[in-house]
């Protein structure tokens, strides 16, 4: 066989993806064996953050490694079939992690508090969790909300700070609470039914890009995906629903109502707001269409945004925090800290804040590369959502912060455009829990001067070496 011709499945395809699915499950019988080891009750030093970590990068490292080369080999008389069995090995992956402990993970504390609050008719944006302990009295409604909490409201973390969760995000969390008060399993059955909704869509956008449907298995067999949401329970699907759907929207040419759907992606986390300039972009020729989809995206934003400003917003408002202080595991922001400091004159170092420069500076190359993606039409609506994918893979890559869940927000994406470089990021960033091993032994920077940089450089580098393949081709 020529060794630089690409690997060839095609007689016998169904092994291979049979043997893909093996180890898939065999890695979620794993971290069901590893999640007791991570209780509430094991001290921090004694976690096998190490051995849990490889095997995570491990897996992750095959699936972004082969699955695209299996995909691209798979004869189109058997995808039909193989789909479905990609749908039922994705089913029973999520379905496998139920009821375990999270791995390294809490926000879930803060989601089951949220939704307490919302369905109880109270401001969850109004006071933080310190300030919660401080204001209940007894038999008060705060009162039997902490006591039915079961000790998750101790476990809330940054408990100095009101929630960072805008509007729609709590109305799911309240569901949830309506379902079973304070329990995980809830919150995963919810997500679970968002992320059938995700895959949905992805299969939807799939079949109108012309691209084989199996594509969806980047997604449905990712690793991480499986882990962050099934095991950690992050609340990505909620935020990802409205964003594929506005994707959708945009190939049937429905302008407003994706510019609506964005709207709505913004009511749980704001970053969606920002792919609305593809879509005003494209309107700029159509006056009347633009100014529809500008007040239906302004109203709805407004009305997201409005629960947070009428309370207030304070040192102690979680916005205020995850603006300014949030940083981890993020190349990006290491290199913008570095230019900030050399920019800022010794005499005003004392008047400027370093953290916030650097913010600063990742903000503008943002801006410049929106401005730069949109700057001309778009052909069609395809080459339309390669821009919003584009502005996606801007916004993290250039986040402060990188934390394993903020990779679901590109990873639907990848199934319509599979980077070499994105994927390996998917298999890498698991190596962000191994701050903890490394916090808990008092060695941070081992993790910020070595295991951050040994996440991003190779990822970095796939994707300037296949930019330049490209152009070279062209």
């Amino acid at each position: 066989m020529n060794m630089g011709s690409p690997i060839q499945f095609k007689n016998s395809i169904w092994p291979v993806w049979l043997g893909l699915a093996i180890v898939l499950i065999i890695s979620i019988f794993a971290l069901r064996f590893y999640a007791p080891l991570f209780g509430r009750e094991v001290d921090l030093i004694n976690m096998p953050i190490a051995h849990f970590s490889i095997l995570y990068v491990g897996v992750g490292l095959l699936c972004a490694l082969a699955l695209p080369s299996i995909i691209r080999n798979t004869p189109q008389t058997s995808q039909k079939n193989l789909l479905f069995f990609i749908l039922v090995i994705a089913v029973l992956l999520r379905l496998g992690l139920q009821g375990a402990p999270s791995i390294l993970e809490d926000d879930y504390n803060r989601y089951l508090w949220d939704g307490a609050v919302t369905a109880s008719g109270l401001n969850p944006y109004a006071y933080s969790p310190e300030q919660i302990l401080d204001l209940r009295t007894d038999g008060g409604v705060l009162d039997r909300l902490i006591k039915q909490s079961n000790g998750s409201f101790e476990l809330i973390n940054y408990p100095e700070f009101s929630t960072v969760y805008p509007p729609i995000a709590q109305v799911i969390f309240a569901v949830t609470y309506w379902i079973a008060p304070f329990n995980p399993d809830a919150l995963r059955l919810v997500f679970f039914v968002l992320e059938l909704g995700c895959i949905s869509f992805i299969l939807l956008i799939l079949q109108h890009l012309g691209k084989p449907l199996i594509w969806g298995a980047l997604y449905a067999w990712n690793p991480l995906v499986i882990k962050e949401i099934s095991n950690s329970v992050h609340m990505e699907p909620i935020l990802m629903l409205p964003v594929l759907c506005a994707v959708y929207l945009v190939l049937k040419q429905r302008m407003i109502w994706a510019s609506a759907a964005l709207a709505i992606a913004a009511g749980v986390k704001i970053w969606p707001a920002l792919l609305v300039f593809v879509i005003w972009r494209q309107l700029l020729s159509s006056p009347k269409q633009l100014i529809q989809s500008g007040i239906v995206f302004t109203v709805i934003l407004a009305l997201m945004v409005m629960p947070i400003v009428l309370t207030g917003i304070s040192e102690k408002s979680g916005f205020v925090a995850f603006g300014g202080q949030w940083q981890a595991s993020s190349a990006a922001y290491l290199i913008s800290e570095w230019f900030a400091y050399l920019a800022t004159p010794y005499w005003v170092e004392d008047y400027i804040e370093i953290p916030l420069v650097s913010r600063l500076i990742l903000a503008g190359l943002l801006l410049i590369s929106i401005a730069f993606i949109c700057f001309k039409k778009a052909c069609d609506p395809a080459q339309m959502v390669l821009r919003m994918f584009l502005i996606i893979a801007s916004i993290y890559i250039l986040a402060p912060s990188h934390t394993p869940w903020y990779f679901i927000w590109i990873a639907p994406f990848l199934c319509f455009f599979p980077s070499r470089g994105l994927l390996l990021a998917g298999a890498l960033i698991p190596l962000h829990y191994t701050f903890f091993h490394f916090q808990i032994r008092d060695l941070n920077d081992v993790y910020h001067t070595g295991i951050v940089w040994l996440i991003w450089l190779p990822v970095w580098g796939l994707l300037f070496y296949d930019f330049f393949k490209a152009k070279a081709v062209t």
